[in-house]
């Protein structure tokens, strides 16, 4: 990389950084391109050399902060070692989540830190797809032998969607919760004893898990092109 490639993807990450702090305290509404220059100690016409629009960047945070939350998870697995079971991988996602404040903003919709994201989220067209890998996601599972193959993929699928917004809640719910790591341990035991086996493949279950993360990014990918298409100038 160049040495002004260089200075420009760390502006970039200086932006995004910014911002992310911003979104997370004040909530996408109420934060402006100018709160975030102050922060990432830019000038406002720097950031747009990066992004066309205040959702331009979100949408860009967004996908840098599914990366992380990726690279995070399965950095977890990998150091977790010997033999993991569906619902670590359960508990290291929704853990590395809670320490990333927008993505726990987004799996728990949250309105005030996200703005109309969601909305926007909902109305593209692989939404339904999107949602419809849930069941898959279990299905691939119950083959992998880490889930109950007598378990309905869909019923158990909205179960994990279910404790894993009330995990993410917790902290809005009660004035002193646990400390995460007690409380994430007790729910994967919970489920693994409802739900899981005592042996199954775990490479499978990661690239399973891997599958989970890739498709959500490729939507969030998605999204992002088809808004800079819809905003792109008319050709001639």
């Amino acid at each position: 990389m160049s040495e002004t490639s260089q200075r420009g993807a760390d502006r970039t990450a200086r932006i995004l950084d910014a911002a992310a702090d911003l979104f997370a305290h004040y909530g996408y509404d109420k934060t402006t391109m100018d709160d975030i220059a102050r922060a990432a100690h830019v000038s406002k016409g720097a950031i747009y050399l990066h992004f066309r629009s205040k959702d331009d960047l979100f949408d860009a945070l967004m996908l840098r902060e599914t990366d992380v939350l990726q690279d995070t998870t399965m950095a977890r697995l990998e150091a977790d070692g010997g033999h993991m079971t569906v619902f670590s991988l359960y508990r290291h996602s929704i853990q590395a989540a809670l320490e990333r404040p927008l993505i726990r903003a987004m799996m728990t919709s949250n309105r005030r830190v996200l703005g109309d994201f969601m909305e926007r989220v909902k109305r593209q067209p692989q939404y339904e797809d999107a949602m419809a890998f849930r069941g898959e996601f279990v299905r691939q599972l119950q083959q992998a032998a880490l889930i109950r193959a007598d378990a309905d993929p869909e019923v158990l699928a909205a179960i994990m969607i279910a404790v894993r917004y009330g995990y993410l809640s917790l902290p809005d719910l009660v004035e002193r919760p646990p400390a995460p790591e007690v409380t994430g341990a007790m729910i994967a035991e919970m489920l693994q004893r409802g739900f899981g086996t005592e042996f199954g493949d775990s490479e499978a279950g990661c690239a399973v898990m891997r599958q989970l993360f890739e498709r959500g990014r490729d939507f969030l990918q998605a999204m992002r092109e088809q808004r800079s298409r819809s905003a792109a100038p008319p050709a001639g």
